[in-house]
């Protein structure tokens, strides 16, 4: 959009700057004092790491014609002299962030999305991305910045000629997804699943289905609502939908969009300096309110199905046929550390999951494992803490051990303290298994025991940072 100064002023709730006339058009707003344009307006974003109001006056000499200065962020900070009547004073940086984002969106014209849920929310995102754009211009989310400010970049990169823009929600309380939800106005929202995660914020998984359905109450009036009919909250979903309501599942036959059977398969892909791609993937039968449907989806697993189910009755909803998404789905592709696998020069394998976790997804990748015994001789879980599960955190990682023999788990390192539990129960089922205090010793560990022809799996909340680990084992494995 254009950036008049006045209308600018109007969308902060500040004055416009004495030093700048209320039609003075900008040449863009950034908010990278590196990447300054002759003309911009400097918009510092403020975090407990960083602040960029140490940053206006650099701004102002790369040629930002004003700033926006947040009173609350700013704290003792003070404002650059050269700014004094080219400032819009405002209270918080997030907010004001947030406020031009909305502003942008509005003026692009641009369709709307939003996903949330308790797991799945990315994969089911960049599915949904992948099928759109095989028909429109289409901007998501990057990876997993589902925050207000991750929210606000997308936003922000906006223009006229994109034609829909998907906003994956993420929260950890009460009143985080509405205030995601509020900015953007769904015309489709999605809720992928209603699991554990968030126990220890929200005490219930009640409340936390309560949480995830602020999406539906900020949705726009005439929006669809794709809901999961395989959970147990799914008719208190429905309760919060404004429109019409479109179920998927892959245990329920009334459904909308229902799974009804699936055969797995695997195919290997040259990637770089001897290392291979494992693409793993899955014939699926479904059932669509346009009768039946085989397509060849190439992701692995039942979850990766009902993520499926969900992109795929969202993307029906803003205009797909099921012969379009069938097409689509060849140029699927995912965030990275989602199921990355790579076979080695000797045949270890390495399955990086190591974006996040919760009880559900753990479970989900351990499955895996099976499927490539006859490629792999010993399978080797690496699992850490799962956080944020509330009171039955440790009772939760007890549970993976069972999971972990009945997917043939033969060697479990354990990484963080709540998984001295997951260690215990594993050892419990017959398991070899050691404990590891961080991702520095369990990758010591695993590479002095691993073996040629091994399958590891690794896999954690994304604050273990066992994405370190799988990267020191892929550089001993390129070594070798």
């Amino acid at each position: 959009m254009k950036w008049i100064a006045g209308s600018v002023a109007a969308v902060l709730g500040a004055e416009t700057p004495v030093g700048i006339a209320g039609d003075f058009c900008f040449s863009g707003i950034c908010s990278d004092s590196r990447k300054i344009l002759p003309g911009s307006l400097f918009l510092p974003l403020c975090g407990e790491r960083f602040n960029g109001c140490d940053f206006a006056e650099e701004a102002l000499k790369k040629g930002a014609a004003a700033v926006v200065w947040p009173r609350a962020d700013a704290g003792e900070r003070s404002l650059p002299e050269a700014a004094a009547c080219r400032a819009f004073f405002v209270e918080s940086s997030l907010k004001a962030h947030l406020a031009l984002s909305q502003a942008n969106l509005k003026a692009s014209g641009a369709r709307t999305a939003g996903i949330t849920g308790s797991v799945g929310k990315t994969t089911t995102k960049d599915l949904l991305r992948s099928l759109l754009a095989s028909k429109y211009k289409v901007k998501a989310t990057l990876a997993n910045h589902n925050s207000e400010t991750g929210l606000a970049e997308m936003l922000m990169s906006l223009d006229p000629s994109y034609d829909i823009a998907i906003a994956e929600m993420g929260m950890r309380g009460f009143g985080q997804v509405a205030e995601l939800a509020k900015i953007v106005s769904p015309e489709v929202s999605v809720i992928t699943t209603i699991g554990e995660s968030h126990l220890e914020l929200l005490g219930s998984r009640r409340n936390i289905a309560l949480a995830k359905a602020e999406i539906l109450d900020w949705a726009a009036e005439d929006s669809a609502a794709v809901l999961p009919a395989d959970s147990d909250f799914f008719e208190l979903l429905c309760e919060h939908a404004k429109g019409r309501i479109v179920s998927f599942g892959i245990n329920n036959e009334k459904a909308d969009f229902r799974l009804l059977d699936t055969e797995v398969s695997k195919a290997f892909r040259e990637a770089e300096e001897g290392v291979r791609r494992i693409v793993f993937g899955q014939k699926v039968r479904f059932a669509s309110p346009s009768g039946e449907h085989t397509v060849f989806l190439p992701l692995p697993g039942l979850h990766n199905c009902a993520n499926f189910l969900a992109a795929a009755a969202a993307a029906v909803c803003l205009g797909m046929s099921i012969p379009e998404i069938d097409a689509a789905l060849a140029g699927c592709s995912l965030t990275e550390k989602r199921l990355q696998t790579e076979i080695f020069a000797d045949g270890t394998v390495i399955i990086d999951d190591s974006y996040n976790a919760a009880p559900a997804s753990v479970k989900a990748a351990l499955r895996l494992l099976p499927e490539l015994k006859d490629v792999c001789g010993r399978s080797i879980a690496v699992l850490g803490d799962m956080k944020e599960l509330g009171e039955n955190e440790k009772a939760m990682h007890a549970e993976l051990g069972r999971a972990c023999r009945e997917c043939g788990v033969d060697i479990l390192a354990a990484v963080g303290e709540l998984s001295r539990c997951l260690m215990q129960s594993a050892e419990a089922e017959g398991i070899a298994a050691f404990w590891c205090a961080d991702w520095q010793e369990a990758a010591d560990k695993v590479s002095e025991l691993m073996k040629p022809g091994d399958c590891i799996l690794i896999k954690a909340s994304h604050s273990m940072e066992l994405d370190k680990t799988a990267e020191a084992l892929r550089r001993v494995l390129k070594q070798n």
